[in-house]
């Protein structure tokens, strides 16, 4: 996690200073961009899709409390201005629990270990001797957001309704 979050913060501490703000600047700039990539995953990627697939899937076919936490952090990473950011927020001490979050948070983390297993090619630097999990680090901001696609629910409408 703590990886995660710095390999997000350098890459956009490196954007800011592309953007060529003044060194007086830089960390006004930087504490905006950093929220502004936090709010748009967590607020408004996160809890918009809440809205949509409640709105979508309601009476007989309401989602179950872990399935709409699953597909709203799908949403977190794949809309993300900083996937990995995103992704560091998501995994927590929720990971274990049994609450939505909890068992949403292990299965997002299970899907992505499982691919970094399936593909150890595509992981830069893989070390087999390490767990998947100790390695989701080594993924690109780009590969995070394209396993977060391939893992969207097929399911986008009620049958029923």
């Amino acid at each position: 996690k703590a990886r995660l979050r710095l390999h997000a913060i350098q890459a956009l501490a490196d954007r800011v200073r592309k953007s060529g703000p003044s060194t007086a600047d830089f960390q006004r700039t930087f504490r905006q961009s950093y929220w502004a990539a936090l709010i748009g995953s967590s607020i408004v990627a996160h809890e918009g899709r809440h809205v949509l697939d409640q709105m979508s899937f309601q009476g007989d076919c309401a989602l179950a409390d872990d399935e709409l936490e699953y597909r709203a952090k799908l949403s977190e990473i794949r809309f993300a201005l900083l996937p990995r950011l995103a992704l560091s927020s998501i995994y927590s001490p929720l990971f274990r629990g049994t609450s939505g979050h909890g068992r949403a948070n292990r299965k997002l983390f299970t899907e992505y270990a499982e691919w970094i297993e399936e593909h150890p090619d595509s992981v830069e630097h893989f070390d087999p001797t390490l767990t998947p999990l100790e390695q989701l680090d080594r993924l690109s901001d780009s590969q995070f957001v394209m396993i977060a696609g391939s893992l969207e629910p097929k399911k986008t409408t009620c049958p029923h309704g």
